[in-house]
């Protein structure tokens, strides 16, 4: 990029941001978008935004376990102005969105076609919000909520490695929820639709509660299964779920359900308590994480871009010749253990998870799994990360110095 060309987007700090000003995608109007999308346009567009990736396609959260520069939660200001435009809408009982299944005959046979039908939403009987500006305030609150519960689970994965000693939150991510998303197995967009949908914060900025739950619904249609799944999860199965999803984060294992709710342990019991704070403006305020609103917006920065980016490292990560011949000699399941850790130094020397402990010869450890260590040589004056060995807490030699 010419240094001297605009950039083009630019992050707002939610403190700094003044939606009264913003609501609008013309300074003199009076809260719509201009021209046809105030209409059945502004529903394509919405569903073009949501149906690969909901409301993360409009918002995301960056993990400080992937990025500590990039990390916090990012709102676009476009999704803001549509998702409240359409908001307004529906509340007037304008182009409620439904999808209704067609059959249509052809020479080779029936084909089921799904079609958007735009209606004037008879079966809307709330109140409706008196400007958009208002209808704008909910669309950024529910936005943030969103993003504030994959937050809040990055936490409880946070404590988990910390009490594990271990690192959990990139297996979790990579074998547990990416595979899962955005099918209807994706827990953790579930819950994150069923706490914005069981939200005071979002149900004050509403005309009323019941108008709320509708609108919030409208809203969902359009995404993926994951997220529209989130009413199995809005009454007492929400800390169910929470519990369920705090044994994902300790075991990366998507495949028995059952596990989950026998698992009694602290740990998991945790999850039940999701999310531990849900006073946004009190974590902005003493910057525990920013939040910022992106202007305008664009598509190239979302959910995919900042959870799996590569984050190259600095470090040199080499191995040592005692290490690549016991490395030939393990089993199948040993090397795999090495080549994630392995990959994860790679990706990010200073990864939380890591746990970097010193042994009293210079050398230093990072935990492979509960049971396995690894033994490193790092020089942080050349950026580089020397593999020394590798093994069970019981078998590994005792002269690294690394036991009292």
């Amino acid at each position: 990029m010419d240094p001297n060309e605009e950039p083009d987007e630019r992050l707002v700090p939610l403190s700094e941001y003044d939606i009264k000003e913003r609501t609008t995608g013309d300074p003199d109007g009076d809260g719509y978008i201009p021209g046809p999308q105030a209409g059945d346009e502004l529903v394509d567009t919405w569903r073009g935004a949501v149906d690969q990736e909901g409301f993360d396609a409009i918002a995301w959260y960056v993990p400080f376990h992937y990025s500590t520069d990039q990390y916090g939660i990012y709102v676009t200001e476009r999704g803001v102005q549509i998702l409240g435009n359409l908001l307004f809408n529906w509340s007037h009982g304008q182009q409620k969105p439904m999808v209704a299944d067609i059959t249509f005959s052809t020479d080779d046979g029936e084909f089921p076609l799904q079609a958007d039908i735009r209606n004037a939403a008879p079966d809307y009987t709330s109140e409706s919000f008196e400007s958009v500006q208002a209808a704008c305030e909910l669309a950024l609150e529910i936005l943030l909520r969103h993003e504030w519960y994959h937050h809040q689970t990055e936490l409880l994965a946070a404590y988990l490695e910390d009490f594990a000693d271990e690192m959990l939150y990139r297996d979790y991510m990579e074998e547990a929820y990416r595979p899962a998303r955005p099918g209807t197995d994706c827990l953790e967009e579930s819950l994150a639709n069923a706490y914005v949908a069981r939200s005071r914060a979002c149900m004050r900025r509403a005309p009323s509660t019941p108008a709320f739950h509708t609108l919030f619904e409208y809203s969902t249609r359009f995404q993926p299964d994951a997220y529209r799944a989130y009413d199995r999860f809005t009454g007492q199965d929400f800390r169910v779920g929470g519990r369920h999803l705090a044994h994902l984060l300790h075991t990366a294992d998507a495949t028995d359900a059952a596990a989950s709710l026998g698992d009694r342990s602290q740990q998991t019991l945790l999850g039940s308590r999701l999310p531990f704070d849900t006073s946004i403006a009190r974590a902005t305020s003493t910057h525990r994480i920013p939040v910022y609103v992106v202007q305008p917006w664009s598509p190239t920065p979302n959910l995919e871009y900042f959870k799996y980016v590569a984050l190259e490292t600095d470090y040199n990560i080499r191995q040592s010749d005692d290490f690549g011949k016991k490395y030939e000699r393990a089993d199948k399941t040993i090397r795999e253990r090495v080549d994630r850790a392995v990959e994860k130094l790679e990706t990010n020397v200073d990864m939380p998870g890591f746990n970097w402990r010193n042994c009293r010869t210079g050398y230093q450890y990072v935990r492979i799994n509960e049971q396995m260590r690894m033994i490193v040589d790092r020089d942080d004056s050349i950026n580089e990360v020397k593999l020394v060995d590798f093994d069970t807490d019981h078998d590994l030699p005792r002269e690294y110095g690394c036991y009292n």
